[in-house]
């Protein structure tokens, strides 16, 4: 259970750092 619950957070965490980097990205107009 410690092992799901490590991944899942781990996936959760690397999706927000993705979508926050993307949405930084559009924001400075970088590609």
């Amino acid at each position: 259970m410690v092992h799901g619950y490590t991944c899942r957070h781990y996936n959760y965490r690397t999706v927000s750092l993705d979508l926050v980097g993307r949405h930084v990205s559009s924001m400075y107009g970088f590609k």
